[in-house]
């Protein structure tokens, strides 16, 4: 596991991660209620690549691990059987959905329920089983504190709900070294992109929502490094990677 750069104290850190999860539901929030908006309040959201909700009548949920490749452009986020590795997960650090919602019920319900979905894990690590239905899947980026869910579920309110961790089996993945990457302006829109660059090239990519992305990057280590002319190509981008992930919404 490759050291980070720190460049901000680790509750820095993790109030940044948990800022940028709040901000998912936000987007959420925003697609379910597009109907409802003004013409020219669609047509702003349009412009700024807000996909619409894609099946009326059902909670918004963008796929978590489309979610955060956005926000961090160059992960790869994935599940392995050969690699996974029990782990507790915050809660409160793990990329939520509302694919599937655990509804509230007394105290001693959902409790049982807690402690079945964490026995699944369990019984998967002592008894080298095949991996059941609701077994938690997750992946970590290194360097980084999410969690990213990739079982298509959705336990995280209700271990939110009672303040307990996550039994999963986690995937730990990889990230670009903070030195590999610096983060672009540009002029005059105020436009960003994540610029890597190692021995096998360069690659740039946009960053959608730069309000959340740049403060992870920055506590991550990363700097900015300059400034680029506004094309409208940059745009187009720009524009294609907010509707491409806002558009990823899982289906019930």
């Amino acid at each position: 596991m490759q050291k980070k750069q720190k460049c901000c104290s680790d509750d820095d850190f993790k109030k940044a991660a948990i800022r940028a999860i709040e901000f998912k539901s936000e987007i959420e929030r925003k697609i379910e209620f597009y109907q409802n908006n003004s013409l020219l309040t669609k047509i702003s959201m349009s412009i700024g690549g807000i996909s619409k909700m894609k099946r009326q009548g059902f909670h918004v949920a963008i796929r978590p691990s489309h979610y955060i490749s956005c926000i961090l452009p160059f992960s790869k986020p994935h599940c392995s059987l050969n690699d996974m590795q029990p782990a507790f997960a915050d809660p409160y650090l793990t990329i939520r959905g509302n694919f599937q919602i655990y509804s509230q019920h007394g105290t001693k319900e959902e409790l049982a329920e807690i402690e079945r979905l964490n026995n699944i894990t369990a019984s998967y690590v002592m008894n080298n089983n095949q991996p059941h239905y609701d077994l938690a899947r997750y992946c970590t980026i290194d360097g980084f504190p999410f969690f990213i869910p990739l079982e298509g579920k959705n336990r995280v309110d209700l271990f939110r709900r009672h303040s307990q961790s996550i039994h999963a089996m986690v995937t730990a993945t990889e990230y670009p070294r903070p030195h590999e990457l610096c983060i672009i302006k540009t002029q005059p829109f105020s436009l960003y992109y994540l610029h890597h660059k190692n021995k096998q090239g360069v690659n740039v990519e946009p960053l959608a929502f730069p309000s959340v992305s740049i403060p992870i990057l920055k506590c991550y280590g990363v700097h900015e490094c300059g400034f680029t002319p506004l094309w409208l190509r940059s745009y187009l981008e720009w524009r294609r990677s907010r509707n491409r992930v806002t558009s990823s919404q899982m289906r019930s």
